[in-house]
């Protein structure tokens, strides 16, 4: 999407980690240009580089689905659908929302993770059972100034972030292995399901 950083400049122990530990796979980090075309074997950029590839991943960053700007609700200028605390679109307390496509009027700039996304849906749900009920929806969400993400590297360790703190680890993976468990097991107690493991 014509981004020169990664993490919008704002995390470099975050980029340095990914831009290093994409190295080590022999994965080429092109930013700040487009893919002008993609051949069998090669790729074309939009700054007139050319380089040979086996497999091309254009990763163009989150975009807001144009459904919400051409319907009138409320949107950032990024066409993010504006949600206040309770996660009720801004002037329409009958429409909730959550997701990668909607941004909170009172944190704008609040980080998205597995865990995060995970606290939204608890609140949706509490306040849609208010609303059905007749009741004011009184639950908020407060996006934490720090969350821990962890991403898999494909080669037996993780990529584990944590405000400042930017480390890829063998320890990471199996903390990810751990917390992706312990979430399958929370949220089929949420949502009532039964599952067997095999």
């Amino acid at each position: 999407d014509g981004r020169s950083e990664l993490f919008g400049g704002r995390l470099p122990a975050w980029s340095d980690l990914v831009e290093r530990v994409l190295a080590q796979h022999d994965i080429t980090l092109r930013l700040g240009t487009g893919a002008a075309e993609v051949g069998a074997d090669v790729v074309r950029l939009t700054d007139g580089r050319v380089h040979p590839t086996d497999v091309a991943v254009w990763a163009p960053g989150p975009h807001a689905d144009p459904l919400f700007r051409d319907s009138g609700l409320p949107v950032d200028n990024h066409g993010l659908l504006s949600l206040d605390d309770t996660l009720q679109v801004q002037g329409s307390p009958a429409l909730f929302a959550t997701g990668a496509g909607t941004t909170l009027v009172s944190a704008p700039r609040a980080p998205t993770s597995e865990a995060s996304s995970l606290r939204m849906g608890e609140v949706l749900v509490r306040n849609l059972e208010a609303a059905l009920a007749g009741d004011e929806p009184t639950r908020r969400y407060r996006p934490r100034d720090r969350d821990l993400t962890l991403l898999n590297a494909g080669d037996g360790r993780a990529l584990l972030f944590f405000g400042p703190v930017a480390v890829a680890s063998g320890w990471a993976m199996r903390l990810k292995d751990l917390l992706d468990r312990r979430w399958v097991r929370r949220f089929r107690g949420f949502t009532g399901g039964t599952g067997t493991s095999g």
